[in-house]
């Protein structure tokens, strides 16, 4: 990674200091690292990590024909690896990987000298949803489609540092296993054909993409007003543009959004901190602890002073956290 910026500071020497016991002064070089702005790897499914192997072969063995109920990633550190998926040879190179899909018809042909990876992972949503996971694959994907012919940098060091997270039944084991699955998979998913995706799970993750950025610029500005034409700049698309994407990725209107979103913090605030209504009415740009008020009771069903007691039935479960 090359740093977006550089400095260096140097300390002058007091005038007591002695310049013979310290020839040249102190210098501290600091590179600054920013989070990229294009959010592209976020997305609203995530893996879960289940099991890894490694496989070594000496002589010749021809694995059953089976079917797969997870996914498998294969990952090459010497090969050649060759295998049948969906009645299609496939041949992997050293450092490539093969994702295999849940109902894909799958058999190795293993033979002397080559040495792989095989981790199993499922998909799943962050929270509990009334929908089915999204396929990673299109339906119409060939077998060469679902292979990164080159691995990404990165990618080894990550899997031995998941195996080493397996041989740890440590405090919050599972959360690093999955943090690490997480970045293994989307290391992977990049490197693969961008129209071997299903469109659903494309979509689903550009829209998540767009609320990320989005509750962020609302983070900024709690404290004032936001119009939609402010909303629509900072994405750089015009007003109508911005409210159709905006209902469909949130099923509400920007100033809708932004109202749920203050809502939430508020109710957030009023939780867990000490502050009085009025504060937080203040803190959260409302023009009076009034106004406050009847907003909340017309959206949460209470006042402010009842949100303290507990969740509240007006709650929207869209809003973030």
């Amino acid at each position: 990674m090359e740093p977006i910026r550089s400095t260096v500071m140097r300390s002058t020497p007091s005038a007591t200091s002695d310049p013979a016991a310290s020839p040249t002064s102190p210098a501290m070089h600091k590179e600054y690292f920013r989070r990229v702005r294009e959010e592209t790897g976020d997305a609203p499914v995530r893996p879960r990590f289940l099991d890894f192997h490694k496989l070594s072969m000496s002589g010749v063995f021809e694995y059953p024909q089976h079917r797969h109920s997870a996914y498998e990633i294969i990952l090459v550190r010497r090969g050649p690896y060759r295998c049948t998926l969906n009645g299609t040879g496939v041949r992997l190179g050293t450092d490539q990987a093969l994702i295999i899909k849940p109902g894909d018809l799958h058999q190795d042909h293993l033979r002397e000298g080559q040495f792989h990876y095989v981790v199993h992972f499922e998909l799943g949503f962050d929270l509990p949803v009334r929908e089915a996971t999204p396929a990673l694959f299109a339906e119409e994907t060939l077998p060469e489609e679902q292979v990164a012919r080159a691995l990404p940098a990165g990618a080894w060091e990550v899997l031995d540092q998941l195996g080493r997270e397996t041989r740890t039944a440590g405090l919050y084991s599972s959360q690093v296993q999955d943090a690490l699955m997480e970045t293994l998979f989307w290391l992977l998913v990049r490197a693969l054909p961008a129209a071997a995706l299903s469109p659903v799970f494309r979509r689903r993750s550009e829209d998540q993409v767009f609320r990320r950025r989005l509750f962020h610029l609302f983070e900024r500005h709690l404290d004032n007003e936001l119009p939609v034409a402010a909303m629509a700049r900072h994405f750089r698309i015009s007003a109508r543009a911005f409210s159709e994407r905006c209902r469909r990725s949130l099923g509400a209107s920007p100033a809708v959004a932004f109202l749920r979103f203050r809502l939430e913090r508020a109710r957030v605030l009023l939780l867990t901190t000490g502050l009085s209504v009025k504060e937080v009415s203040a803190r959260l740009g409302f023009k009076s602890p009034y106004h406050f008020s009847r907003v909340c009771r017309r959206h949460l069903g209470v006042p402010p002073s009842q949100v303290r007691s507990g969740p509240t039935p007006g709650t929207d479960d869209r809003a973030p956290g």
